[in-house]
Order: structure tokens, then C-alpha cells, then sequence
């Protein structure tokens, strides 16, 4: 508070500021704890929740300490103004602030009747205030919190390691029964016929091309009509979908297929934000007296209610005529001047351009001409218009950012699940080819290695019929179809071992589990399960 003393205000001042380092302070902690986690996660590393308490409280009182310091230092002028404001002291405290050095009659007699009428103010008068940007903080570590859950833990897969190991061994007893049944692991003739002979392959990519092709077009289109972005931002919108149509083209998985569109959507919403400035230039509107009503419309995007709040303040001109009008003008012009330049958003913009271009009109008014009241009308006609019009604008870009958003995310869900049907297609082909090479020779020489690979022949018993039940149809919930059971037999193989190599399943269990598993890929002529 440098050197002026406001009394019984100085405590409710200084709880106010250690309120907002506090809130800050702990929100910053979260938002550092929750990168810590993501990266133990990435690392593999445990992630203990005592650890991780004990790390946020730390940067948290840190933060909070410099938040307090450096941050929410509380300044004679603004302080001065919410006392004028609050207790309707008319500027009183702001003049006692602005003549602190003065020593003459006149600024002590001043600063003597502010004094006395700040100790006959109530401290009720004076209420302490929280902004948006106090929360700011808060709200991204809300954010991050549960994205630093959500993200998985990066693991080696047992089932995984235990395949690897097994397919090095050449005694066929020995071996894990998810090597003996893919054919790509061991190719054969049958092997090659069954996944690439009918070329699905080629064909199953020519599909997904076009497939990418016709959403990107899509989008481009919704990029052409939208009216109101510049032939510029819709140049941009679209140079991105065309990247983002090349990389999913040469993607050569899922994971490179998500990151390809996450990065994409991010790229798009940064490019249509840019655009959008009624957040900033209405915040910042929102700290003057005069234009904060209008300010609050604005950061809402309601352009019908900006009309009605600047009418207000055109109509708080009437009636006003000589110095009076030109007091109250100036104050409104300095207001709109001052907020932009607090702003930071671009001087080309179509809402900045609108709200200058109302303080320099009323600049340009000469509050003595008998003109005076058209040309404040004037100025707030136009003002309305070009307001709104940057207001619609605006609005209709995020439209256009939701529209996207939405349109790739179902492009992502789309591929994602034709890329998880073409590995199951890719597995059932393999299998199928495997047990046509019965007729051949090459197929009767290598009649295990493709009996034990199919699984999609007979559920009989029998030296030939080594895989039970595998013709019976059960539900498979990630396609939502129903398939053989021999299609998903390794699928389940594998999720048994990665229990047991867990720990997960308890030792009997396991046996019996096993057990099951050899009676289904091995036929000793002894279990019929």
C-alpha cells in the first residue's frame, strides 16, 4: 500500500490478496503434480498418491508464496477506487492517493476529510471481489486432474513376453498356442493364399482412402460456407484437413492415426481462436466503470444485449451539455481506449476496429455544437452495427470449431474401428487360408502346423480336430457381431496368461485354466473339454 494508510481497510485488503495467492497458489501445484504424474506414467514409475499429496502441498505453498509477493500486491489507485465506489466516497480516497506527496493546505485539509469519512465507513461497505482470471488457474487444474488419471500407465504385456519366448523353442509341446496359431508368424503357401490371394488387403486401403477423402471434403465444404472468416483463415482451415488427409493416408497404425487427428483438431481450434477476441476485449472492458456493463455482454458473445447495454450508455449522455458532456464522453472514450490497449488483441481486428472507431467518434464531437446529440446518436448507430456484426462473426467461427471438432472425432471413432476389424479380418483370412491346404500336398506335408494354426475348423475330437467348439457362435463385444469361437480363442488365451503372470489368478485356478486351454488346442486323445 506504499505510503497510504487506509485503516481499518488494510486487514480485509490483505485477506483478500492471501485468498487469491492461495487459490492460485494450489492450482498452480495441481497443474506442476499432474505433469509429474503423466510423467511417471510414461516412465513407468510408481505412482504413489502420498507422494504425490505431499508434492502439491510443497509447489503449492511455494506458488502461493509468490503469488503473494510478486503477483497480488495491492495498489494505492485501484484500492482507492473501489473505496470511492464502494462507500460513495466521490473520489474522495482516489484524490487523497493521487495528492499523497502534496504537503499544501489545501491537499492536508483534503486528505484530513477523507481520512475522517473512511473511519465513518462501515467495513461492511467495502466487499471484497474475485475475477474470472483469479480462477483461471483453477480451472485448467481441474482440467488436468483427471486427465493425469485417465492417461495409462505404460506397461510390458506379459502374454506378449511369454509368445516371444515360447516361438524361440523348437518343441512343438512347448510351444504357446498363440504361435501355432499365426500363420504370418511361421508363413506357409496356405498361409500367404488365405490373407493376400484375394487382395482384400489393397482393397480394404483403397476403402479407407476414400473413406478420408470424402470427411475431409466434407469439412472443406463447411469451411466454404461459413460467411464470415476471411478468404485467408478458410485458406489455412483447409491447407490443415489437406495435411491432415496425407498423414492419415500414411499412417501404418492406430496410435499414428489418433495422434495425426488429436493434432490436427488441436491445430484447427488454435487457428479459429486466434479469430476469436470477445473474451479479451470484453475482460478487458469489464475493469472501467463506464464500459464494463457492455464489456460483460461482449465476453458472453450476446450481441442483442450489447445493443441494449450501449444504448444505455448513449442514453447516459442525454441531457448533458458543454463541459458535463465532454467530461462524460471522454470518460467513455478514455475507457474504450484504455481496455484495448490492455487487451493485446490485434488493432486489425473487426471487434477492435468496431469499439475504436466509437471512441474516436465521440473523440471528434464538439459537445457545444447544437449537432451534438445526432452525432452522439450517430456514432452509437454505427458502434451497434459494427459491434454486432464482429460479434456475429465470432460466433459463427465457433460454430464452425464445434462443427470440426465433432466431425473429427467421428472420422477418428470411424477409423478406429475399421482399422480394429481389418486386424480381426486379418487374423480370420490367415486362419481360413491355413485350413484349405488340406487338398494339396504341400498341405498334407505341413498338416499339424496348419491344423494347430486354424481356427476355424470342426469342433469334432480326432488327430485332425485339434481346437473344440471352435465352429460355436458366441458374441465378440467389439465388433458387436457374432463370430466363431475359434476366431477369439487366442484373444482369450492371452488375456489368461496376462492373469496369471499378474498374480491376478490364484495358483489352483491357474492349472484349471491351463488345462482348459490344452484341452481346446491339443488333442491327446485323453481330454474332451
Amino acid at each position: 500500500m506504499n505510503n497510504i494508510d487506509f485503516g481499518k481497510f488494510n486487514k480485509k485488503i490483505k485477506i483478500e490478496n492471501i485468498i487469491k495467492s492461495i487459490i492460485c497458489g494450489l492450482s498452480s501445484g495441481i497443474i506442476v503434480d499432474a505433469l509429474l504424474v503423466i510423467l511417471f506414467k510414461l516412465l513407468a514409475l510408481s505412482n504413489f498418491i502420498w507422494l504425490h499429496i505431499i508434492i502439491t502441498l510443497l509447489l503449492g505453498t511455494g506458488f502461493t508464496f509468490l503469488f503473494l509477493k510478486y503477483v497480488f500486491i495491492p495498489k494505492d489507485k485501484a484500492i482507492a477506487k473501489r473505496l470511492d465506489k464502494d462507500a460513495a466516497l466521490e473520489e474522495r480516497v482516489k484524490t487523497m492517493v493521487e495528492f499523497k506527496n502534496d504537503e499544501s493546505l489545501l491537499a492536508n485539509l483534503q486528505r484530513q476529510d477523507a481520512q475522517q469519512k473512511l473511519e465513518e465507513t462501515p467495513i461492511e461497505k467495502f466487499k471484497m471481489r474475485f475475477s474470472f482470471s483469479n480462477f483461471i488457474l483453477s480451472i485448467l487444474a481441474l482440467i488436468a486432474l483427471p486427465i493425469a488419471i485417465l492417461v495409462p500407465s505404460r506397461k510390458i504385456n506379459p502374454a506378449a513376453t511369454v509368445t516371444d519366448s515360447s516361438s524361440s523353442e523348437s518343441n512343438p509341446e512347448s510351444e504357446s498356442p498363440s504361435e501355432e496359431s499365426s500363420p504370418s508368424e511361421n508363413p506357409s503357401d496356405g498361409g500367404s493364399e488365405g490373407q493376400d490371394g484375394d487382395g482384400s488387403g489393397e482393397q480394404n486401403d483403397e476403402e479407407r482412402d476414400q473413406q478420408i477423402q470424402d470427411a475431409i471434403d466434407d469439412m472443406k465444404q463447411d469451411v466454404d460456407n461459413t460467411q464470415k472468416p476471411d478468404e485467408q483463415t478458410k485458406e489455412d482451415l483447409k491447407d490443415k484437413l489437406d495435411d491432415l488427409k496425407d498423414n492419415l493416408q500414411n499412417a501404418n497404425d492406430q496410435e499414428e492415426t489418433d495422434q495425426a487427428i488429436d493434432q490436427s483438431k488441436e491445430d484447427i481450434d488454435q487457428t479459429i481462436d486466434d479469430q476469436i477476441t470477445k473474451d479479451e476485449i470484453g475482460e478487458a472492458l469489464q475493469k472501467h466503470d463506464p464500459t464494463s456493463q457492455v464489456g460483460e455482454d461482449v465476453a458472453a458473445g450476446d450481441s442483442e444485449q450489447t445493443k441494449d447495454s450501449l444504448d444505455e450508455m448513449r442514453d447516459s449522455l442525454k441531457d448533458k451539455t458543454g463541459d458535463e458532456l465532454q467530461d462524460a464522453m471522454d470518460s467513455i472514450s478514455d475507457s474504450i481506449n484504455d481496455a484495448l490497449e490492455e487487451s493485446g488483441v490485434n488493432p486489425e481486428d473487426s471487434l477492435y476496429q468496431a469499439f475504436k472507431n466509437l471512441a474516436d467518434n465521440l473523440d471528434k464531437i464538439d459537445p457545444n455544437s447544437d449537432s451534438a446529440q445526432q452525432e452522439i446518436d450517430d456514432a452509437f448507430e454505427q458502434a451497434k452495427e459494427e459491434i454486432s456484426d464482429a460479434l456475429d462473426k465470432q460466433q459463427e467461427l465457433e460454430d464452425l470449431k464445434d462443427t470440426l471438432d465433432q466431425k473429427l472425432d467421428d472420422l477418428k471413432e470411424q477409423l478406429d474401428n475399421q482399422d480394429g476389424q481389418e486386424g480381426e479380418d486379418q487374423d480370420g483370412d490367415g486362419q481360413e487360408g491355413d485350413g484349405q491346404e488340406g487338398d494339396g500336398q504341400e498341405g498334407e506335408d505341413n498338416q499339424d502346423d496348419s491344423d494347430s494354426s486354424s481356427s476355424g475348423e470342426g469342433s469334432g475330437s480326432g488327430s485332425g480336430d485339434i481346437q473344440y467348439a471352435s465352429d460355436d457362435l458366441i458374441y465378440d463385444p467389439a465388433t458387436g457381431n457374432y463370430v466363431t469361437y475359434g476366431e477369439l480363442l487366442n484373444y482369450y488365451y492371452s488375456q489368461a496368461l496376462d492373469g496369471i503372470e499378474n498374480g491376478n489368478i490364484p495358483d489352483d485356478l491357474a492349472t484349471l485354466i491351463e488345462q482348459y486351454f490344452n484341452s481346446l488346442y491339443y488333442d491327446d486323445g485323453n481330454e474332451n473339454n
